[in-house]
């Protein structure tokens, strides 16, 4: 029975090295398809990466755009209030003079000061009016991206 075992043992080893073949296959075939795996992933976490920069370099380009708009605020209404100011000033210097001692030409020199002036005071309202909606816009798009950033993350 010494020959008889022998050949069990053969075809017992046989059988476990094939066993071992079909596992060591198995394996293989899995490390191969997580290496897939792991090259889509990091191909997607550097696109992920490029649309996050994307997003931050709008971002930033939205605040920087807002604090110019701020700017251009504060400086038109300065130029409103200057031009306020140098209305009623026109308008106190139109009243403390004798209308005895004004000539027409000054009398005409004078109304086209404060046609000058209340022109220029509508125009700087305007403008503030067109910045301030400009603002608006700029500041709901900055929301709307904010939003879209946060949704992303």
């Amino acid at each position: 029975m010494t020959g008889g075992s022998n050949s069990l043992d053969v075809e017992r080893l046989k059988a476990d090295i094939h066993q071992e073949e079909q596992i060591k296959q198995s394996l293989e075939q899995s490390c191969h398809e997580l290496t897939n795996t792991a090259v889509e992933l990091e191909k997607r976490l550097k696109l992920i990466d490029e649309e996050s920069n994307e997003w931050k370099t709008r971002f930033e380009n939205q605040e920087e755009i807002n604090r110019h708009l701020h700017r251009q605020i504060a400086l038109l209404e300065k130029r409103i209030e200057n031009a306020r100011e140098e209305l009623k000033t026109a308008k106190t210097r139109a009243t403390k003079i004798d209308t005895n001692e004004i000539s027409k030409e000054s009398l005409s020199e004078i109304e086209g000061e404060k046609r000058s002036l209340l022109s220029q005071l509508r125009d700087y309202e305007w403008r503030l009016e067109q910045e301030n909606k400009a603002y608006h816009k700029a500041n709901e798009e900055r929301k709307t991206l904010t939003n879209e950033i946060t949704d992303i993350r």
